[in-house]
């Protein structure tokens, strides 16, 4: 047996003996050839199915709500960009007159004409307050609610921006009530 052995590894031979090929019998394994890869299947089962159609419906109701959400604040927007080209103009005469008309115009949008038009002084102030505005309780925002039967009233630096935050907090805030019909 020795003898054979020496013979494997003989290099003048060439071949390899039989008894070579039995000692090892993972020599003559070849690779598994493998299918070609399926096409391209939807999800097995109608579960899957059902799954897949649900999420989509959640997903086109949802982007549906935020489009419905986003053009009903459109007036929203608007008014807050008007108050920004205001704002620095705010010391010149007249202009507190037009924050005043501006937040009037936002909330005749939002709310009950009936409830809304009629509101001046004390009354319009309460209902800055009471719908979305607690900051207009301030003291420093007293001039918005005279400058309307006065042009030409003036308000300090600190009223100003007191009345600007006010506003600014109102016209993000404020919400309609319930039963307030959609634009």
């Amino acid at each position: 047996m020795a003898a054979e052995s020496v013979a494997i590894a003989s290099p003048s031979t060439g071949s390899v003996p039989a008894l070579a090929k039995a000692a090892e019998p993972l020599a003559g394994l070849k690779d598994l050839a493998l299918p070609a890869p399926p096409p391209w299947l939807p999800p097995q089962g109608p579960g899957w199915t059902l799954l897949a159609l649900l999420l989509a419906g959640l997903l086109a109701w949802t982007a549906w709500r935020l489009w419905q959400g986003y053009r009903r604040n459109r007036y929203r927007r608007e008014a807050l960009a008007a108050l920004a080209f205001l704002a620095p103009r705010l010391a010149a005469p007249g202009t507190l007159a037009e924050v005043s008309a501006l937040l009037k115009r936002t909330a005749l949008v939002a709310f009950a004409r009936e409830a809304v038009a009629p509101l001046t002084g004390a009354d319009w102030r309460r209902f800055l307050c009471d719908s979305g505005g607690p900051a207009f309780a301030d003291p420093d925002c007293d001039p918005l609610f005279t400058s309307t039967y006065a042009p030409d009233c003036t308000a300090s630096a600190g009223q100003r921006a007191a009345l600007i935050a006010a506003a600014r907090q109102w016209l993000r805030r404020h919400r309609r009530p319930v039963d307030t019909p959609r634009p």
